[in-house]
This record gives structure tokens, sequence and C-alpha cells, in this order.
């Protein structure tokens, strides 16, 4: 019934193409990077956006890594938050930095925590050099106006 009375009224609605969110950057932007699947969701996270980005890698086959930092402005149950992710990151690496990544580290078998943003690249190049990154990661965090250490573009910037 709405669309005959937009028509009827000559209202254009422009149409939702997914595709054009791909193009939009930190917002789960697929591209390769030297064999690797990199998924880019950097721009922001919380906690319902970092459990959808999960679910999204864990669609992916072969080996996957996820590579987070604080989910940042969502209050007192901060720890918590970080904490619920754990279930959420069965059968991959989790490469983390931030304060509140830390505690989420402590709850992962397969888990390296990073001071840095600046150390984490370091453990990359390494890693990438040693041949051992491979199939899909995934680059989820908050970002800040202030370009701290949990701003994950830079992370982007490496693989790109």
């Amino acid at each position: 019934a709405w669309n005959v009375l937009l028509k009827l009224l000559d209202v254009h609605v422009p149409t939702f193409d997914e595709k054009s969110l791909n193009q939009i950057s930190g917002r789960r932007n697929v591209f390769n990077s030297n064999g690797l699947t990199i998924i880019d969701s950097s721009y922001n996270a919380n906690l319902a956006s970092m459990i959808e980005s999960l679910k999204f890698l864990n669609k992916f086959t072969g080996p996957k890594t996820a590579i987070l930092g604080d989910m940042l402005c969502i209050g007192s149950r901060s720890a918590r938050y970080h904490e619920m992710l754990a279930c959420y990151l069965q059968d991959m690496k989790l490469l983390c930095v931030g304060e509140q990544m830390k505690l989420l580290a402590k709850k992962h078998k397969d888990a390296i925590w990073f001071e840095s943003i600046a150390m984490l690249i370091e453990h990359l190049k390494q890693t990438q050099l040693e041949g051992k990154l491979e199939g899909t990661a995934l680059i989820k965090g908050s970002s800040d106006s202030h370009k701290s250490i949990n701003d994950l573009a830079s992370v982007v910037e490496f693989f790109e």
C-alpha cells in the first residue's frame, strides 16, 4: 500500500544497496591481503556489534584470528561486557589491545594482549614473515578522536 501511495504522489524513495556498506571504511569491509582475508570493522564497537562481527568471522572457513580493541564508552559494565566475548572466540586466535581487552585475554587460551597498537603491528609483521598469518582476520574495536593506543585504523593500514 505504501509503495502505491508513494508512486501516486511521485515520491522517489532511494533503495538500500548493501554493497555500498562495503565501501565505508571500518564498517565490515572485506578485502584480501597477501592471501589473508581481512574483515575491517575497526570504526566502532559495542557489545552487540562485537558479537555480530565475531559471528560473521565464524562463517569463514579455515584459521581465524580476532584482532580486537576495547569497546569504549559503555559505562560501568565495561569489564563484564569485555569478558562476555570469550564464548564467541572459541577455535580462533585472539590478538588484543586496550586495558579492558586485557580482561578478555586472561579468559582465552590462545590470546596475546599488547600494550600498544605499535607492539601489535610489530607482532603482525613478524608473524607474517614467518608465514604464520593465514585464514581470516577480523579487526574490531572502538575508535576515538584522540587516536589512542586503542585505535585500530593503523592495523588496517598495515594490511592494505
